[in-house]
């Protein structure tokens, strides 16, 4: 989900596996990104349950169920809303990783990588990430 709320930002980002929306982020909290107007923007994922249970209802009836679960976490009420919008990415989480850091063509000029191939995490993204970088720099 992201929405945008007329209120102070609580915290920059919030984790929680056991909760519905188990990542709330501070969209402008990131570098280079300020309140505009004293707005405040969000970037909320489900837990994993979460999403399983509602995977095919319509955006609309997610943002329904979404919604108050981001303006309880970040202190807030329907009334500071500006914009709110839940989207479905069906396959964001990878349920079985490939199990090495990257895949590399036989010539070695193309590299795949991902948190597909780790783990469901960005922090594999990241390791992949590296990994392939590490690779390119052994062949230089």
């Amino acid at each position: 989900m992201m929405a945008a709320v007329s209120a102070p930002a609580p915290f920059v980002v919030r984790r929680d596996d056991a909760a519905d929306l188990a990542w709330i982020a501070h969209d402008g909290a990131k570098p280079g990104r300020s309140a505009q107007d004293g707005i405040s923007t969000w970037v909320a994922q489900a837990s994993e349950a979460f999403s399983i249970t509602h995977l095919e209802r319509a955006p609309e009836a997610v943002r329904a169920l979404m919604l108050p679960s981001l303006l309880s976490a970040i202190g807030s009420d329907v009334s500071a809303v500006r914009f709110a919008a839940a989207h479905r990415w069906r396959f964001a989480r990878v349920t079985t990783p490939l199990g090495t850091p990257f895949l590399r063509d036989e010539s070695g000029t193309l590299y795949l990588g991902g948190d597909w191939c780790l783990a469901a995490r960005v922090e594999a993204a990241h390791a992949s990430g590296c990994a392939i970088a590490d690779a390119l720099l052994a062949t230089a």
